[in-house]
């Protein structure tokens, strides 16, 4: 479950798909779908409910910036000398054949 997507498909990843991103470009939840991570509080109230219960709670994420980040051009945490995204295209041409 892309539990940063604010309209998720069945079939998965959409080019429609609208991104819940901070100011930062990470993740956060999409809040029509998780109404406990308003304000910023995140995952936590639902962490510490699943706890209760006994159970363990996590989330996946692919380490990286994403690349709606990039294209609504989030700040960096990234120190100030550091660019402030990364570019969006590769650097190295692929090779032909």
């Amino acid at each position: 479950m892309e539990w940063f997507v604010a309209n998720p498909v069945p079939e998965g990843n959409s080019k429609n798909s609208q991104f819940s991103l901070d100011d930062h470009g990470r993740y956060t939840p999409a809040v029509n779908r998780f109404p406990s991570a308003a304000g910023g509080a995140g995952f936590k109230s639902l962490a510490d409910y699943v706890h209760s219960l006994g159970l363990k709670f996590g989330i996946h994420i692919l380490r990286g910036i994403p690349k709606e980040a990039v294209e609504r051009t989030c700040r960096s945490r990234a120190p100030p000398t550091a660019p402030p995204m990364p570019r969006t295209v590769p650097i190295c041409a692929p090779e032909s054949r």
